[in-house]
């Protein structure tokens, strides 16, 4: 009996989905990213606040602060995967590589901050007031916005470039060539159809 998942090939089946969904697997490749990449943030900030030894209350129930970073997370990855699409696959070709990595950070810099903007005023407004009562002056003071949204963009700027490499890098050699590179498989070349 075969093995099903020896003989599967990614790299055909991922081409195969990518040129016949193409916006949906730009978008989707966006979303996924920034979903992995919002978490890990995410998970970073859940310890050190646990670490300052303060008694603070998403130390102890961070449940709002997963849940606002998987919203913004859909939110961002969605805008940037449409902007990707649309804007950067068909305006952006005959450009420089290092034109469109600023774009692409400008761009980054405008869509999280209209995200983050309706994260804070719309949806971290309703988590606070519902979770944390009588600490809301505090979670939602201006301070704590202002230095939020400088980690986010800080953030935002240094995995913006790991996902302009990764697309680069389905645009130069085609979808579902990244994972195989990374686990070795042209290691060794093999001719194949």
């Amino acid at each position: 009996m075969k093995n099903k998942f020896k003989d599967l090939d990614y790299t055909t089946e991922a081409r195969k989905v990518a040129f016949r969904f193409p916006v949906m697997n730009t978008i989707s490749t966006q979303m996924n990213f920034w979903i992995i990449a919002y978490f890990f943030l995410a998970t970073i900030l859940f310890f050190f606040t646990r670490s300052t030894g303060l008694q603070i209350p998403l130390a102890t129930d961070p449940l709002p602060f997963f849940v606002s970073s998987f919203i913004m997370s859909v939110l961002f990855g969605f805008l940037t995967g449409i902007g990707e699409y649309f804007v950067f696959n068909r305006r952006f070709t005959s450009r420089s590589i290092g034109y469109v990595i600023v774009a692409k950070g400008l761009f980054y810099i405008v869509v999280m901050s209209l995200v983050f903007l309706v994260l804070r005023f719309a949806i971290w407004q309703y988590l606070v007031d519902t979770r944390y009562p009588d600490q809301k002056e505090i979670l939602l003071s201006n301070n704590t916005a202002m230095y939020s949204y400088f980690t986010m963009v800080i953030f935002t700027l240094v995995m913006g470039m790991v996902i302009s490499f990764i697309v680069q890098i389905n645009t130069k050699y085609g979808p579902g060539v990244l994972i195989p590179i990374l686990m070795g498989k042209y290691l060794s070349p093999k001719e194949e159809e």
